[in-house]
């Protein structure tokens, strides 16, 4: 038989009494880990959000494109993933929108679905004015290209702007940063598809229709009515 991708079970005594509850994500620690923290997501009802995290972090290991580790889990019960945490040694996540505020002239970092400044020449832009040394901006920039080639491969259509980043951490008297690892493509490989539809679309050899019809969270320019396709 095929080899199977291993589950972690995550056990309930390495779970912070403020994380338990109905919350669909928390953290936790192993008990005496002194290593970084784990982030557990449930999936949302009838998708594979699960799966396709864990997929999407299988493929770009292949590529060689930086991710976030992601494992299989369960918890209580009841499946879903986990993510190690990226942010280590005294770094902090910066978003997509905090960066673009600071990049973008009247850019609303509030508006989550529809921001059309959210698009590909502004993010593109933006590393010229982050990083003062053209080489970082550009090696930055080629970062991003694997995400956005990632995003192709996997028909993932969440890379909204809090969906990327920059870790940042304190170097004496300055600021040093990088681009964040590719993390959440829980809105991958058509995970909201039911079996039925899966297999009608398969039979109809629809899977290429149902993939150029993705819409993605980048906008070609402030006058897109919706985003880009990933492809």
């Amino acid at each position: 038989m095929p080899e199977k991708y291993p589950v972690v079970v995550v056990d309930p005594a390495w779970v912070g009494p403020e994380e338990m509850g109905t919350k669909q994500k928390f953290w936790y620690r192993k008990a005496d880990d002194q290593g970084p923290a784990w982030l557990f997501k449930y999936p949302q009802r009838n998708t594979g959000q699960h799966w396709a995290e864990k997929i999407a972090a299988e493929i770009a290991q292949a590529l060689d494109i930086r991710h976030a580790r992601v494992e299989l889990a369960e918890f209580d019960g009841k499946l879903g993933s986990v993510s190690e945490s990226f942010a280590l040694r005294g770094a902090e996540l910066v978003h997509g929108n905090q960066i673009l505020a600071w990049t973008v002239e009247g850019y609303d970092r509030s508006v989550r679905f529809g921001q059309t400044n959210h698009s590909f020449c502004n993010i593109w832009t933006s590393f010229e004015r982050i990083f003062r040394e053209q080489t970082a901006a550009e090696d930055n920039r080629t970062t991003f290209a694997g995400y956005v080639l990632l995003d192709a491969l996997i028909g993932n259509t969440d890379r909204h702007h809090e969906n990327w980043g920059l870790l940042r951490w304190r170097d004496g008297d300055e600021w040093r940063g990088v681009l964040a690892p590719s993390f959440d493509h829980a809105s991958s490989f058509g995970r909201e598809l039911l079996d039925d539809r899966r297999a009608l679309l398969l039979n109809e050899k629809r899977v290429g229709w149902y993939s150029e019809r993705g819409r993605g969270g980048i906008y070609w320019s402030g006058a897109a009515r919706r985003g880009t396709s990933p492809l």
